[in-house]
């Protein structure tokens, strides 16, 4: 069984169809399957249909009142790797692999394409954000941009000159629990090989733009839109997924501060978007209370920063005040 997000679903394998890594880390033992995969070993997919409500270079969806069909296929290719066909009535979908092309379904997304994760999240109010998704004192910074546009290289300077820890290289889960929006691990990760299965509340969400100099800028609620839409994943042939999408992005825009970072690739990108988070106390200020931080994780819980031990002998609570008297850290 396996869980990514709010969305438990399992999948049984008897032909053991190869999963990939990533998606095993996202494995679990806990709660209920809502959605049951299973999949079937076939020596040929068979196209029957010739009309189809999509009809893609990649994929080739037909629907009636009874089945949900979605034929998927290479690009340039014209014969189906697989067939995922879904009864409108049932929680269900069963896919059938064509054999010949088994030794791809190791890859992230030829094997993510026959669990269409990204629509199952979407009945989750859930989105998928393309950008490298770091941890920064228990609070999760999405550098975002269009491939090529630096996202990555950015997330390794905060993991080189402060320790942050890289989360998925390339994708982003967004969600919204008890009123506190998170970005969660996501079981594709592009070409950057880093992906986890970790959840932290979003402190910020950063547009990355090469230059020549540092600069950071807040974008206003227009600018903000325009950035989402670009870089999140949205069916388009879904009306009530747009819809959702739609409302979402406008939500999420009105919430959260979404910067545009123009820079280069030193430290002092770093040191320039960290000024700036701190300036509006979205991490911690240095102090004499965060001296001690080798040892500790620092986590944000109900506006409060909880440092709890990295040693599991470590039981003493003390308390120290950071420099605004309305946030405590916990020992």
């Amino acid at each position: 069984m396996y869980q990514v997000g709010s969305f438990c679903f399992d999948i049984r394998n008897p032909h053991h169809v190869p999963v990939p890594d990533n998606l095993k880390r996202f494995e679990t033992e806990q709660g209920m399957p809502e959605h049951l995969y299973r999949l079937t070993l076939v020596n040929h997919v068979e196209v029957k249909e010739s009309e189809f409500m999509l009809n893609k270079d990649n994929m080739k969806v037909y629907v009636d009142e009874h089945v949900h069909k979605r034929y998927l296929f290479l690009k340039g290719d014209s014969r189906p790797y697989a067939l995922c066909q879904k009864p409108i009535e049932h929680n269900a979908t069963l896919v059938y692999v064509d054999a010949h092309y088994l030794p791809l379904f190791p890859a992230d997304t030829i094997f993510g394409s026959i669990l269409s994760l990204e629509k199952r999240m979407y009945f989750h109010n859930s989105f998928i954000l393309h950008s490298a998704y770091i941890c920064v004192n228990g609070r999760a910074v999405l550098f975002t941009a269009p491939s090529g546009g630096g996202k990555s290289t950015q997330a390794k300077l905060w993991a080189d000159h402060r320790g942050a820890r890289t989360i998925n290289g390339d994708r982003t889960l967004l969600c919204k629990e008890d009123g506190v929006y998170q970005a969660c691990g996501w079981p594709i990760c592009g070409s950057s090989q880093i992906c986890y299965n970790e959840q932290y509340p979003l402190a910020c969400i950063v547009v990355v733009i090469k230059g020549k100099e540092n600069e950071v800028i807040e974008l206003d609620y227009k600018q903000r839109v325009k950035k989402l839409i670009s870089e999140l994943t949205i069916n388009y042939h879904y009306a009530d997924f747009v819809n959702a999408a739609m409302d979402f992005i406008d939500e999420l825009a009105k919430s959260i501060k979404i910067y545009q970072l123009t820079c280069d690739i030193s430290e002092d990108a770093v040191r320039c978007l960290e000024e700036r988070m701190r300036q509006d106390r979205l991490i911690a200020k240095e102090g004499r209370s965060m001296k001690k931080m080798k040892e500790f994780i620092l986590r944000e819980v109900a506006d409060e920063y909880i440092l709890n031990s990295d040693r599991k002998d470590d039981r003493r609570i003390q308390r120290h005040h950071l420099a605004d008297r309305d946030r405590r850290i916990h020992l």
